[in-house]
This record gives structure tokens, C-alpha cells and sequence, in this order.
């Protein structure tokens, strides 16, 4: 009833860092097209409402433009040693049954780490907190994660757990990163880091890898967009 007083909160509900792409909507990875939420950089540090709708429509429009062309550029075989091995990853979670959690019940904790520690007001206690929750949860947790059943169809626990694989790891890079930002800026707040720091922040956070080791590098925000960072 609009009419009575309501409550109105904030809420973590937009994400506004992902895979990097260009102006065509392609990743770093040749081939590989992203758009939307998944993606970083449109938006800059906090996205405006309503532009996630006009996103959608000119890099929805660009990365199928794009893709169509890219697909008829000739490629490199696919590697048949690394998709044997992801499918073999893929098939291994039907077999499990060594009595671990199942995918529904860890991905209720992500959800819940990341609500009460990575969402609209942050600190250093919580960062913390969560960052040492994913670790265990992925040495610990998503080894023996267990699938009810062991059948290829209609196995939504499977398509739980394909997520939950990449969840938590996700997740876990989202915490370090906000965790390394100590500073406020757009929809980073952080209750200890109240004010924007300029000087050591106007830059964005790149994550990547070296070998097996993932790296965080701080990259200066380019000139032209240095007034709207």
C-alpha cells in the first residue's frame, strides 16, 4: 500500500566489474564476446539506473555484429587434450559419493558470505572474514561436494555444482579485490575508508594470471575518463 509509509533500503544488486572487453564486446580471450553484468568498464564505478537496459541493446547489438564476423575468420583447433580434460571434469562430478555437501547448501553459504560481508558496506574485518571463508570452501568444501543422484538428465544438482565451481572462486577474487580498494568510490563503500582517495585509487583493479599464481594489478584510469571515474 503506497499510500501508508514503507521502508526503503539500499541493496547489492548490480554488478559493476567483469570480464574486460573492448568497444566490439571481445574479451581478452580471441573469440570470446561478452555483455551485460558479467562484463566490466561500461559503467565505471557505479552504474546509473536505467543504462543497464541501453547497454544491453548497443553491446547486445555490437557483440552479435562482432561474433558473426569473428566466426567466419579462420582459428586454431581447439587444444583436444584441454577440452578432454574439462570434459572429464565436468563428467567426474556425477560420480562422486564420498558424503560432502551438497551444491544447493554451498552455494547458500556463498550467498550469504557475500551478503553479509561483500555487499553494500564493507570493512576490513569482513573482507577478511570472507576472503578466509572461500579459501577453506575451495580446498575444503568443493572437493567432495556430492551430487544427489548420478544421472545426466534432468539433474539440476549438476548444473548446481558446474555453478558452484565457478561461484566460489569468483567470489573469492570480488572480496580480495574490495578488500585492496581502501578507499570509497561509486558502489564501493567501506565503512573504514569512508572517502575517495584519488592519489592511490583512480585506477582499476585487473585480475589475471601468472602460472597457477592469480595477480591483482592496480592499472591507472585512462585520461579521458579520469573526470567521471
Amino acid at each position: 500500500d503506497v499510500t501508508k509509509p514503507f521502508e526503503v533500503g539500499v541493496a547489492a544488486h548490480y554488478m559493476c566489474g567483469g570480464i574486460r572487453i573492448d568497444c566490439n564486446a571481445e574479451s581478452t580471450l580471441p573469440g570470446l564476446f561478452a555483455v551485460g553484468e558479467c562484463t566490466g568498464g561500461p559503467h565505471g564505478a557505479a552504474r546509473v539506473g536505467g543504462n543497464s537496459l541501453t547497454e544491453i541493446l548497443v553491446f547486445g547489438k555490437r557483440a552479435g555484429r562482432f561474433a558473426a564476423i569473428a566466426a567466419k575468420q579462420p582459428r586454431a583447433v581447439c587444444d583436444q587434450d584441454e577440452a578432454a580434460a574439462e570434459a572429464l571434469r565436468v563428467l567426474a562430478l556425477l560420480e562422486r559419493d564420498s558424503g560432502g555437501r551438497r551444491p544447493s547448501e554451498i552455494k547458500g553459504d556463498i550467498q550469504k558470505t557475500m551478503n553479509d560481508f561483500v555487499g553494500v558496506v564493507r570493512n576490513e574485518d569482513g573482507l577478511a572474514a570472507a576472503c578466509a571463508a572461500f579459501d577453506t570452501l575451495i580446498a575444503q568444501e568443493l572437493p567432495v561436494m556430492t551430487l544427489a543422484t548420478g544421472g545426466r538428465v534432468a539433474n539440476y544438482d549438476w548444473i548446481e555444482a558446474l555453478e558452484v565451481q565457478a561461484m566460489a572462486p569468483l567470489a573469492g577474487l570480488i572480496a580480495a579485490a574490495a578488500r585492496r580498494r581502501t578507499e570509497s568510490r561509486g558502489a564501493h563503500f567501506r565503512e573504514d575508508y569512508p572517502e575517495p582517495d584519488d592519489g592511490a585509487w583512480l585506477r582499476n583493479i585487473r585480475i589475471g594470471r601468472d602460472g597457477d599464481e592469480i595477480v591483482f594489478n592496480a592499472v591507472p584510469v585512462p585520461a579521458e575518463m579520469a573526470e567521471v571515474a
